[in-house]
């Protein structure tokens, strides 16, 4: 099965030179590339890939702006001709940070890494995949804690990079590794709901929803002041599913 792959990069040559080395990749299945900051931001918002090739400088912006459109879920290999970047790219979790001129040779080492971190990452996920009940106890990592959380406390999910983090209540909440994918197959559907790429809610706890701008909505719930984004395929999802 080949890999998803989105290019974002603003120069035309690269782009291109990109371009060729990811379509001569049996492993990588180019599915978008762009040079245009704001044409990255749509594509990135629509489309979750498994593989992103990342130029850090995008015309006058940077692509660190960007991440906020990311799926958590994909995977990041900066591109770039500028090396000061570097920790910051690694901050993100970045897969691997190329400079350029880049070689064929050069990225198919960073898709070498790239395809261990999916392996790791599936074999992870893949522990159990049996769904949770709400009155099940799960033991969430915490640091250097393990905490047992009744599934039906959990107010809602939110994620942090390769982190989520669990709230089970306005202000409570917990720091662990893993995705919103995961937490998605593993909770129980009938109780909890993705709104967001990035969020998943506990129908218990929802209050109300309020129609937003864009075709997106707002969810407030129960204690929780500041209302959560629904965007706008989810609050689609969402009026088909409940019917409203």
């Amino acid at each position: 099965m080949a890999f998803s792959t989105i290019i974002v990069e603003d120069s035309d040559i690269y782009r291109k030179v990109l371009e060729e080395i990811v379509r001569s990749n049996k492993d990588l299945d180019l599915i978008a590339s762009t040079g245009d900051f704001e044409e990255a931001k749509v594509i990135l918002e629509t489309m979750i890939p498994d593989l992103i090739l990342l130029d850090i400088e995008i015309g006058s912006m940077t692509s660190f702006d960007l991440i906020p459109f990311i799926n958590p879920q994909c995977r990041i290999v900066f591109v770039t001709s500028h090396p000061d970047y570097a920790v910051k790219a690694f901050e993100i979790s970045a897969v691997d940070y190329l400079v350029k001129p880049v070689t064929m040779e050069r990225l198919n080492q960073a898709i070498n890494r790239f395809k261990i971190t999916l392996e790791g990452g599936n074999k992870d996920a893949g522990v159990s995949e049996e769904k949770f009940s709400m009155d099940q106890r799960v033991m969430v990592a915490d640091d250097d804690r393990y905490t047992l959380i009744e599934v039906a406390r959990i107010m809602y999910i939110e994620a942090l990079g390769n982190y989520v983090q669990l709230f089970t209540g306005p202000e409570t909440r917990l720091v662990t590794y893993g995705s919103i994918k995961n937490w998605v197959n593993r909770l129980p559907a009938k109780h909890f709901f993705q709104i967001h790429r990035s969020t998943i809610i506990n129908l218990e706890f929802l209050e109300r929803i309020e129609k937003y701008t864009n075709d997106t909505g707002r969810a407030y719930l129960k204690g929780k002041t500041e209302p959560l984004e629904i965007s706008r395929n989810y609050f689609s999802l969402m009026k088909k599913t409940f019917k409203v």
